[in-house]
């Protein structure tokens, strides 16, 4: 305080009778005033250029004041002027931020502290979103940040933000005329923080070409650190939540070190994940195991091949199953994880904005996983994506075998790979992050849903189960017994057949069938959209009751006995196999999922494979030229509980292929290991 005195920056209070005070003191008046303010707030209606104006030039006396004190590490941060400052602007709201970078084009990574001044007017209709908007948009934007600062002005009042992806908390507001010591003691903090201290992650560092170095400590079992540069930022999804979910997928090589960031050579290009999780939900590296672990007991079993969830299964199926099991091969129907570090945990809050409580906090993890793949819906042809869907429903498989559903089947979280440049395509199921055991006790009816809206399974939508109907007429019919909507296994089995869908009225050229596929995959949730899906799934010829389609498609695909019949067929089966399910109030029981499982999606491939010289070299729409890209980030979804009313089931004739009852079995425990459950991300 005496070098700003010394710099006349501060003028005795009596000297400053031009300050206006808007608001009774909550505290004792500082003796003296900023001379930057001096007449500023005299008027009620200040322009915020001038604001900013008066911050820069009090922030410059602080640095220097700081420069001349022995012991001190100022870290060149500055209020950066805005381009203008004339009293014909009549900006209501001006963005600017403390940096290092005072003159040249900003860059997100240049902000440290997001500075906003608005005026009084637009600061009393401004919501809670508005004000710390800008705080937001950088620590999404700079992988670097682990939280920020911000500062927001309201005419002479000014307010401290801190954001992380664990709180949102927001400092009493303090008049900058009455408290200028206040001001100089929030500047002198911030102008001397290290950058840690200013929230960058010591871990990730940015080079100069704006690619990132990650790193992933030594500990456990790994020796000595791991290095990743980033190559491409393949997907990313930063929740509308500030305390909400925040994943980015990188494209990356391996590199000696931050300081010298070449690639080592012989090494791969790899997948890293950058995400923050709650502290209380297993990651996906712990899921993963955890299931590796339940398959390869299950393939232990004695006598496996004969226990009662395989009653309907083809020995075809079996067999491959049995191959699956030798050596642990069935690793590679998934995308591994390689290597992990898993950050510290941060302290929970409460998030101001939604008022919804995070006792538990949040932690940052680094997930690197084997090889860089492409999504299905890059895959350029329809015999080719079949193929890869086929070893999908394996995959789904062999996590029925250890007692898991995914929960999120997409096309997104669908991935291939080739074995060699010509070879043929290897799935890679990925995205194990909302995978649990089925039945868990950590289910239940009212829990969020999580999944991708396009692809969901129509109960899981509607909240309302597939049931049985008795009679004919009006007050006749009656429904079975009920139970709570919770995510099965064929709730996985019938986001395969959406996708299907998906891929065959959206994804084929040149001219797909978009004025049908836009009416059944959209990202929304709501009782009338989900009651849409639900009717065309239900209803057995729904899928040729609307105008000009199936004829927007190639013909080849839905002639009679055709692809698309096929598929019609399927999703018979699949309804049907609800209705028996629910109907016998047999969800927990694995061996009642034993036919659609097996069977019923047997027979399906085995019928369009009949006719794959029709469509096998069907072009697809590809959203980027083929290469080998893990692309996308499925969100969890937070959705209303209140339920729906309940779907009316009609009669109808069955599908070409005989769905057997299905009646609960005994079975035998795969595993009597302990069991994860992954909640879903808040």
């Amino acid at each position: 305080m005496v070098d700003l005195q010394d710099q006349k920056a501060f003028l005795p209070r009596e000297c400053s009778l031009n300050q206006h005070s808007p608001s009774p003191p909550q505290r004792s008046v500082y003796s003296h005033a900023l001379k930057a303010f001096d007449g500023l707030f005299h008027v009620g209606d200040v322009n915020p250029n001038y604001i900013v104006k008066s911050l820069h030039a009090i922030g410059r006396a602080v640095c220097s004041a700081l420069e001349g004190m022995t012991g001190i590490c100022a870290n060149k941060l500055s209020v950066r002027p805005t381009e203008t400052d004339n009293s014909a602007d009549n900006s209501i709201v001006v963005s600017t931020c403390l940096t290092k970078n005072m003159d040249a084009a900003l860059h997100p990574t240049d902000v440290v502290v997001p500075l906003r001044v608005s005026r009084r007017q637009a600061g009393e209709n401004e919501t809670m979103d508005e004000q710390m908007r800008d705080i937001f948009r950088i620590v999404n934007e700079d992988p670097r940040r682990t939280f920020a600062y911000g500062i927001t002005v309201e005419d002479a009042q000014m307010s401290l933000w801190y954001l992380s992806r664990s709180c949102c908390i927001k400092s009493t507001p303090f008049n900058m005329t009455e408290h200028p010591d206040i001001l100089v003691q929030i500047f002198t903090c911030l102008f001397t923080a290290t950058d840690q201290q200013l929230g960058y992650d010591p871990l990730v560092t940015l080079l100069p070409d704006s690619s990132y170095v990650y790193e992933l400590p030594s500990g456990g079992s790994r020796l000595n650190p791991l290095y990743y540069r980033t190559v491409e930022l393949v997907s990313q999804f930063h929740s509308p939540d500030v305390t909400g979910r925040s994943s980015r997928i990188w494209r990356v090589i391996q590199v000696t070190s931050p300081s010298n960031p070449t690639r080592i050579p012989g090494t791969s290009e790899r997948i890293l994940k950058d995400t923050s999780l709650d502290v209380d939900v297993p990651t996906e590296a712990e899921i993963q195991e955890q299931l590796f672990h339940d398959i390869a007991a299950f393939g232990r079993t004695e006598n496996w091949r004969s226990q009662g969830i395989l009653k309907d299964m083809r020995k075809a199926d079996i067999d491959e199953l049995a191959e699956a099991f030798e050596g642990e091969n069935f690793k590679r129907f998934f995308s591994c994880i390689i290597a992990r570090h898993l950050g510290d945990p941060s302290a929970g809050s409460q998030n101001l904005n939604t008022g919804s409580a995070n006792p538990s906090g949040k932690r940052r993890c680094f997930f690197v996983y084997e090889l860089v793949c492409t999504v299905l819906h890059d895959i350029p042809t329809l015999g080719e994506v079949v193929d890869i869907l086929k070893q999908c429903v394996t995959a789904l498989r062999l996590m029925f075998c250890a007692g898991w559903v995914h929960r999120d089947v997409s096309s997104g979280n669908i991935l291939a790979f080739p074995s060699t440049p010509q070879g043929p395509w290897q799935v890679k199921l990925s995205d194990l992050e909302f995978a649990r055991k089925y039945p868990s006790p950590m289910s239940s009816a009212d829990e969020p849903r999580v999944g991708t809206p396009y692809f969901m399974a129509c109960e899981l939508q509607t909240r309302v189960p597939f049931l049985p109907e008795t009679g004919h007429r009006g007050r006749d019919r009656v429904r079975g017994p009920s139970k709570p909507v919770i995510h099965n296994y064929q709730h996985d089995l019938e986001s395969v057949w959406w996708i299907f869908l998906w891929l065959v009225t959206m994804r084929i050229g040149p001219e797909p069938a978009r004025d049908f596929g836009e009416l059944f995959f959209q990202q929304k949730e709501n009782p009338s959209y989900a009651g849409m899906r639900a009717y065309l799934f239900a209803l057995p010829d729904a899928l040729y009751s609307y105008e000009r389609f199936p004829r927007t498609l190639p013909s080849s695909l839905y002639r009679p006995s055709a692809f698309l019949d096929q598929l019609n067929t399927l999703k018979i089966d699949l309804y049907w196999a609800y209705q028996s399910l629910n109907g016998s109030g047999s969800q927990g029981d694995r061996g009642s999922y034993s036919w659609i499982i097996g069977e019923g999606f047997s027979a399906f491939f085995e019928d369009i494979e009949k006719t794959r010289g029709d469509w096998n070299s069907i072009q697809m729409i590809v959203r980027r030229p083929l290469q080998h890209v893990h692309l996308h980030d499925p969100s969890g979804l937070s959705s209303s509980r209140k339920r729906n009313p309940p779907i009316k089931s009609s009669t109808c004739n069955r599908g070409t292929r005989r769905l057997r009852n299905i009646t609960p079995s005994k079975e035998t425990s795969a595993s009597t290991s302990p069991t994860y459950s992954a909640a879903p991300a808040r």
